[in-house]
């Protein structure tokens, strides 16, 4: 008796720029029933692929779950973007927090620069001072005003413009390359 095989996440290189195009490209291809014995899908099971992905952090990759990563492979060749595909699986794990969504709570440190949203303050920029995780309040320093004061506001009504790198990942980072340098801290 036969095992069904699971599918797995496979990675294909793409003209950089062209992962979206691609990827209809592939939906369009396999959507249509084949027109013949020479049609890309002639004799291929289309069912076989169950997603695509195109992630906006990963530039020039196309990931497909699928069961049989050649089925993708025919079916792009000779398309002008496509570049092969990239040997070995990518585990959900490694895709999880690509995909995952992230909140601003989870993001905000102080030091980080904001801008508002919505509500009256909406459209300024600042500084942050605060985080109150707890509250889902954040308190900051508006950088566009006569008189500067903190200001205390949701962070639900704030995005982040940029962010600073904590300290201790500066420090940790200076010590790491004086030891790969060979300059020891002498002991």
């Amino acid at each position: 008796m036969l095992k069904a095989v699971e599918a797995r996440f496979f990675a294909y290189k793409i003209r950089e720029g062209q992962e979206a195009n691609v990827a209809l490209f592939i939906d369009d291809v396999l959507s249509t029933p084949p027109s013949g014995p020479d049609s890309p899908t002639a004799g291929i099971d289309t069912k076989e692929i169950k997603s695509l992905l195109v992630l906006p952090n990963m530039a020039g990759i196309v990931i497909a779950e699928t069961t049989n990563p050649r089925i993708l492979e025919t079916v792009l060749s000779g398309q002008r973007h496509y570049r092969g595909r990239i040997f070995g699986t990518v585990t959900y794990q490694e895709l999880e927090p690509m995909i995952k969504p992230r909140t601003v709570s989870e993001l905000l440190n102080v030091g980080d620069e904001i801008e508002v949203v919505s509500g009256a303050l909406r459209g300024s920029r600042g500084k942050v001072l605060r985080v109150d995780k707890s509250r889902g309040e954040v308190t900051f320093q508006p950088a566009e005003v006569a008189v500067s004061m903190p200001m205390t506001i949701s962070m639900e009504s704030v995005k982040i413009v940029s962010q600073v790198q904590p300290q201790n990942t500066v420090q940790e980072a200076s010590k790491q390359e004086a030891v790969t340098s060979g300059q020891g801290t002498g002991a």
